[in-house]
């Protein structure tokens, strides 16, 4: 019997340090069109890429420092990509000059 509640009380820390502010059961990832709208504007306001007409990135990317993924960006008719870095747990990332 005393295993028995030891092993549900470890069982209890778990779920909740797995699911709690997040934790490591919860991944989280960027919402893919907040980050297309917010990557199309810095690359026109603080790149200065002038006629960026659309961005497509891919869904389901990890908020998790140092991942890196590429967008296609249409600019003037043409395609480009560019990096995203993540930076932080916190969803920060950059965003390379478009290739």
């Amino acid at each position: 019997m005393m295993v028995l509640g030891a092993v549900v009380v470890v069982l209890i820390a778990l779920g909740v340090t797995g699911f709690w502010k997040p934790g490591f059961f919860v991944t989280k990832i960027f919402d893919v069109t907040a980050q297309q709208a917010a990557i199309k504007e810095v690359l026109t306001t603080s790149l200065g890429t002038p006629a960026v007409e659309s961005v497509s990135c891919p869904a389901d990317q990890k908020v998790k420092a140092g991942n890196t993924f590429q967008c296609t960006v249409k600019v003037a008719g043409q395609e480009k990509k560019v990096t995203i870095t993540v930076k932080d747990s916190d969803g920060n990332y950059e965003v390379s000059s478009v290739k």
